[in-house]
């Protein structure tokens, strides 16, 4: 078996090993369609760490020409009693590609908190959604199941089940891309003059991440979610929302 690995960032968290694994009862697949177009349903198998905790359930998953997975949605629900600031999920494609089987394997981060300016935890009852952008493809394979394990989740008391380092890294990317971007746009509204206006190009979509240094994807997602939020602010609640959020 080969296993291929890639990582892939979402927008929304002591070390246990699992507990339990989850697979749906899934009828014997059934293809839909001709030849030309078919749609299959492939079995799902889901690993939680604490299903006590966060529990799991993902849709039913269809591909479509046997090489493609046209998308799939998994909703997770905090049953714990703290809030939850961040999960890690592994989701993974097993194929077939000339009759030998490979695991496609990508990361999930979904960071809820960010920052404390705009912090959107999850609360117990509240529900996250895991989801791809768009169709995922392998070509001259034959998707044959999806999987998701839940690796890591990290709670508002600092507090976290399971262990990945990878999770825990991305996690502190985007975060501190977040107080990088702050900070410059707070000495950027001292050097214009406290003007909120002249701030406005810098928190356009397209406009670049301006702090200088070392910055990585994880920092540019942070800073975005960041920019984003002031922007949201000021269009809601007009002239001084930005200078009160700077602390200015």
């Amino acid at each position: 078996m080969k296993i291929k690995t890639s990582i892939i960032l979402a927008t929304t968290v002591s070390l246990l090993t699992l507990s339990a694994i989850y697979a749906f009862a899934i009828p014997p697949i059934r293809v839909e369609g001709n030849k030309r177009f078919l749609k299959a349903e492939i079995p799902v198998v889901i690993k939680p760490l604490n299903p006590d905790i966060l529990n799991v359930n993902c849709e039913r998953i269809f591909v479509s020409r046997s090489d493609t997975l046209t998308t799939f949605s998994c909703t997770l629900v905090n049953q714990g009693n703290l809030p939850i600031h961040a999960v890690g999920a592994n989701y993974s494609l097993v194929t077939e590609v000339n009759g030998v089987e490979q695991t496609d394997t990508h990361l999930f981060v979904a960071d809820a908190f960010v920052h404390s300016d705009f912090s959107r935890e999850i609360v117990p009852g509240q529900t996250l959604n895991i989801s791809p952008s768009g169709p995922i493809s392998i070509p001259n394979a034959i998707i044959k199941k999806f999987e998701l394990e839940i690796i890591y989740v990290q709670f508002g008391d600092g507090s976290s089940l399971g262990e990945s380092e990878k999770t825990v890294k991305k996690i502190a990317g985007i975060r501190y891309g977040a107080l990088m971007f702050k900070a410059w746009i707070k000495n950027e509204f001292l050097n214009r003059g406290r003007s909120e206006e002249a701030l406005l190009p810098l928190l356009d979509n397209k406009s670049e991440f301006g702090p200088k240094g070392n910055k990585n994807f994880d920092n540019e997602v942070g800073a975005k979610y960041y920019k984003k939020f002031l922007r949201e602010r000021f269009d809601k609640n007009g002239r001084g929302a930005i200078q009160e959020i700077l602390d200015l």
